[in-house]
């Protein structure tokens, strides 16, 4: 606890808006594709979420703004 702020509450609302910016984004992604299914998701998509994962790490926001999404 630094500064009074929990750092359990804290991290427990990130988590928290994350997945309602990710439910958010795949209603609006469902509503785009006719078909949900795993052949739209190729080794592309796979590298450049890889990527963004790898380059941003936890602490950082530097892997989702090094390559904008197309």
């Amino acid at each position: 606890m630094s500064r009074g702020v929990s750092e359990w509450k804290t991290r427990h609302a990130t988590l928290v808006i994350g997945a309602l910016f990710a439910r958010i984004a795949g209603g609006f992604y469902g509503s785009y594709v006719p078909v949900a299914s795993p052949d739209i998701f190729g080794i592309g998509s796979l590298t450049l979420i890889l990527s963004i994962l790898l380059v941003g790490g936890l602490g950082t926001l530097w892997g989702l703004s090094s390559r904008p999404l197309q």
